[in-house]
């Protein structure tokens, strides 16, 4: 399970959330008849019969409606990098009529200190035509991870794909639609590319190449994460500093579970995907702890997000070891990065407020005095609440050289200032 920055200023990049280190058996639902047995064709394209749930691609995330026990509608960010499914707001547990039971043990963020959380068990959850019984819910407590700052909508937790092992699972960003296959009825078709996984407690890994700078190439194990809007996310020891592209950003890049993450942001030259060639990827380097914690983890070197992810359809067939890619017709255009030296959140009780969470040194926001905690009040003369947070980041990654002018409150006192962009990395 991972999680993204903090702002979809980077690209809609987003820092990696929590590994679980405890095993849990999954939870299993079926159908009266497989796909199959009931003679549908063997075809990329689903079945009209498959299992479907529909999301809202929000800031880079997969944003699902669940109902709780048959009682309280909640939305989640559907993440193929978690198997277990996560409350982030105990305040809700009175609502769902049952409490939780033993406790259990993560790994944040930061893949470091563990958090703990505590096991509801027998839930049942509705997610679009998909009824799962008798599953387990975490909780953890409000105060751990605000996922509202991410999505400038409210979130409630995170759903895992634990339950989901014995289907294949497709994910369509063009129709803004999940849906689970029979895996016997799924077959390679003209543009569809077939490449290996590893699957291991319900996630799924892929082996990419990475051609980070000229003379530094490597081979990759990568979760498949839609829970991280970012591109590309590789793991680092601190004291690797030849991994680095020779331009960085440095600094606190995003946060999850556990804490805020800690590293450098930059471009790899090009990565591959099987046969296809992804040029100058936005890429954020994770410098990670070597504790007892972290070795506990499947063997992995980073997180392959959504930034990358929506240019296919794609197809996780976990029983065969099998991910299924096929481009969509207009490939997306990476968006600059950030050409402020800002990284936003939504803040305020009704999320109504855009506040500065990180300040880049050197960068051009930093220079023209603005600082952590500012809350922005317009941008060219526009007031925030007629762009929204997409759009004022979106004005930060405009041309190089645009001179942007911006009114802040800090501390009570409106302030204004302005700044030029530069290309940071």
């Amino acid at each position: 399970m991972t999680f993204g920055n903090l702002s979809s200023s980077t690209s809609r990049e987003h820092s990696q959330f929590q590994k679980l280190i405890v095993s849990e058996g999954d939870a299993q639902f079926t159908h009266k008849k497989s796909l199959a047995e009931r003679g549908h064709s063997r075809a990329f394209n689903p079945s009209p019969k498959a299992l479907k749930i529909p999301f809202r691609y929000v800031n880079g995330f997969l944003v699902v409606d669940i109902v709780v026990n048959r009682r309280l509608p909640l939305s989640f960010i559907f993440d193929t990098g978690s198997k277990h499914t996560i409350l982030t707001e105990d305040k809700l547990v009175p609502l769902l009529g049952q409490v939780p039971q033993e406790e259990i043990q993560l790994i944040g963020s930061d893949l470091g200190r563990p958090i703990t959380g505590k096991i509801m068990r027998r839930t049942t959850l509705k997610i679009g035509s998909v009824n799962l019984e008798n599953q387990s819910l975490i909780v953890i407590n409000d105060n751990v991870l605000d996922l509202n700052g991410l999505t400038g909508e409210k979130i409630q937790g995170i759903f895992g794909v634990g339950a989901f092992g014995a289907y294949a699972l497709k994910i369509d960003y063009k129709r803004h639609l999940i849906e689970l296959l029979d895996p016997e009825s799924v077959v390679v078709n003209k543009r569809t590319v077939l490449l290996p996984i590893r699957v291991e407690k319900s996630k799924a890994y892929l082996d990419v190449i990475a051609d980070i700078h000229p003379g530094r190439k490597q081979k990759l194990s990568l979760l498949i994460d839609t829970g991280a809007s970012l591109s590309l996310l590789i793991n680092t020891p601190s004291s690797d500093s030849t991994l680095f592209p020779p331009k960085l950003v440095s600094g606190t890049f995003g946060y999850g579970l556990g804490g805020y993450l800690l590293g450098y942001v930059g471009r790899s030259d090009h990565i591959m995907l099987g046969p296809f060639d992804i040029p100058d990827v936005i890429t954020h380097f994770h410098t990670i702890p070597r504790d007892t914690f972290y070795r506990k983890l499947p063997s992995r070197e980073g997180i392959l997000g959504n930034g990358i992810l929506d240019n296919y359809t794609f197809i996780i067939n976990f029983s065969k070891r099998e991910l299924l890619l096929k481009p969509t017709k207009k490939k997306r255009k990476q968006h600059p990065y950030d050409r402020s030296g800002m990284r936003l959140i939504r803040d305020g009780q009704n999320l109504n407020k855009i506040k500065v969470h990180h300040i880049v040194a050197n960068s051009p926001a930093d220079r023209a005095g603005v600082r952590i905690g500012d809350e922005i009040l317009n941008v060219q003369g526009i007031p925030i609440s007629f762009k929204g947070l997409s759009q004022t980041e979106k004005s930060f990654r405009s041309r190089v050289g645009k001179k942007i002018r911006v009114k802040l409150m800090r501390k009570g006192e409106v302030i204004k200032t302005h700044f030029s962009l530069e290309k940071l990395i």
